[in-house]
């Protein structure tokens, strides 16, 4: 008698959104198969460093989904150590993994194969694949014409509203440049999953920079996708969205339409007082009367240990499990 396969399970995303739902899935890799797949357009911080000194490919994303994906918590406390002010000014800013994964990815001179190298190292409970091997930047359209290049800047924009910058301005939408390619792995592991999971996680610079890729939407065409909408918006990025407004431009990008939307049922007091105070607002449902031909699952899925907006990881994970199940 033979065993019976594991399902599979594709998560694509980038950012740490994703990477909570991958530590709640990384419980269950006895029952499935596990794949990350991240967007490659990260420009901020220790990567936009990387990327401009040595012409590396954005380590940033992909390691946050090896260490979510690890059952190893003092290699996850040691690779992200950042080094500070004491230590020599090339090192200042970096993590000690973001440069051990560049440096290996030299070494090896393959990203994919230092990426599946770091996960070996770190016995990581699934594998992590970068959505495209090309050198690409998130390009940002706003409603007043001005565009912003990088994700990088791209956020210090977005999260600026939080220092003072009251703009009313907001994106429009956005685009890669030069225009990617999906990666051949990539294009596999999404071609032969049971579920494929977007979300959760900032919509334009975390998920839509990775849905563009070219090719992406054909690999996708007859999918099973499940989409995790976020628990609060940014004014500038997603101002008062309900869930379906996330659901109609996502189904936008991908140009089709998503089998199922997982909801955050309620957003505590003491959470939402933190995040109005700074301009944010909690995703309502608005899909509850129109799912149209989508299923629409809506539960508490907000971590209780924590006075910020962030997914409980098993919960996400088990709702993800029973769809992948069903």
């Amino acid at each position: 008698m033979t065993n019976k396969r594991k399902k599979r399970i594709v998560c694509i995303g980038g950012g740490t959104g994703p990477s909570t739902l991958l530590e709640g899935l990384r419980a269950m890799s006895e029952m499935f198969d596990i794949t990350a797949i991240v967007g490659m357009a990260d420009r901020g911080g220790s990567s936009e460093i990387l990327r401009d000194e040595r012409g590396a490919l954005p380590p940033g994303d992909v390691l946050k989904a090896l260490l979510a994906l690890s059952p190893k918590p003092y290699a996850r406390e040691l690779l992200q150590f950042r080094w500070d002010g004491k230590m020599p000014a090339k090192m200042r800013g970096h993590t000690a993994g973001n440069l051990l994964l560049t440096f290996c990815s030299e070494m090896i001179g393959d990203f994919s194969e230092a990426v599946r190298a770091f996960s070996e190292l770190l016995d990581c409970r699934g594998q992590v694949l970068p959505a495209s091997l090309d050198h690409v930047d998130l390009v940002a359209k706003l409603c007043s014409g001005e565009e912003i290049i990088g994700e990088g800047r791209i956020e210090e924009w977005i999260y600026g509203f939080l220092n003072g910058n009251h703009s009313t301005d907001r994106i429009l939408s956005v685009h890669l440049q030069p225009q990617p390619v999906l990666a051949k792995a990539a294009r596999l592991a999404i071609l032969h999953a049971d579920i494929v999971v977007i979300g959760p996680g900032s919509f334009y610079t975390s998920l839509v920079a990775g849905l563009l890729v070219s090719g992406m939407r054909e690999a996708l065409a007859k999918a099973r996708i499940a989409y995790v909408v976020n628990l609060t918006n940014n004014p500038h990025e997603t101002p008062d969205w309900t869930g379906s407004h996330y659901v109609t431009k996502l189904e936008e990008v991908i140009d089709r339409k998503v089998n199922f939307v997982i909801c955050n049922s309620s957003l505590p007091r003491r959470v939402q007082r933190n995040y109005l105070r700074q301009g944010y607002s909690p995703v309502k449902d608005g899909l509850a009367h129109n799912p149209g031909d989508r299923q629409v699952i809506s539960a508490n899925l907000v971590a209780s240990d924590s006075a910020l907006s962030r997914h409980d990881p098993t919960r996400i994970a088990g709702l993800i499990a029973t769809i992948a199940n069903g």
